[in-house]
């Protein structure tokens, strides 16, 4: 958020953010998000004042190299890299994972699934390579997508989900794993990714697959409202 020389009263905050916020409707803007270390304190409450609400608290989920499978991991799962020529197929898979996903439910639909595609093209360096349909016993259960930043050889893990039908039977950690054991093949340090901090089995699963915490961050959004200035 805006920062204010001493003596500034808190009020020029909230004036700048909305000088900001008035004309992203134009750019066909539809949602701002801002990341603070904390969900208390004077930031959150200049955002709260000009209609952004409190989406979730994320982790930051770190596993290092020493944790990599050395091997492909044992498993029934296939991995079949994405191709742009299925990308309407693709794009109907991944919003069918989001369907009970306790990760940032709020968001979900504010964006069409090809807005959220677009986004994770445009985090890290894109390859299709590293974007896969995942399946068992070859029916399509769930999607990985990874990314590279190899400036500083990390390797992020941008989205995985599973369909509702696959949820439950251990196959999430199966591709983690996977997921580690493609990032060492890479020569990358590390895999890291964000995940809710209230999505629970999530943060069993990670663990289980050997990563930990290393940052927090409390996440707040604005809808902006397509047919006038902004939508409270």
């Amino acid at each position: 958020p805006p920062r204010i020389v001493a003596g500034e009263p808190q009020e020029t905050v909230c004036q700048l953010l909305r000088a900001g916020l008035i004309h992203l409707p134009q750019l066909e803007i539809r949602m701002v998000q801002a990341l603070l270390p904390t969900d208390a304190g004077a930031d959150a409450k200049s955002l709260a004042a000009v209609g952004f609400r409190h989406l979730s608290n994320l982790l930051y989920l770190v596993c290092l190299a020493d944790e990599f499978p050395t091997s492909p991991p044992c498993s029934e799962l296939q991995f079949e890299p994405y191709s742009p020529k299925r990308r309407a197929r693709f794009a109907e898979l991944v919003d069918a994972t989001y369907e009970g996903s306790l990760d940032c439910p709020a968001v979900n639909g504010v964006r069409s699934v090809n807005e959220v595609l677009q986004g994770y093209e445009a985090t890290g360096h894109f390859d299709p390579e590293r974007w896969f349909i995942v399946l068992h016993q070859g029916e399509e259960i769930g999607c990985l997508i990874l990314t590279d930043y190899p400036e500083n050889a990390i390797w992020e893990l941008i989205y995985m989900g599973l369909l509702p039908t696959a949820r439950g039977r251990g196959l999430g950690v199966e591709i983690v794993r996977h997921a580690l054991w493609l990032s060492g093949q890479a020569s990358r340090n590390r895999l890291v990714l964000a995940v809710d901090a209230a999505n629970e089995p999530a943060l069993r699963m990670y663990a289980a697959a050997g990563f930990q915490s290393w940052d927090r961050r409390s996440v707040y959004i604005r809808v902006l409202d397509e047919n006038g200035p902004m939508a409270e």
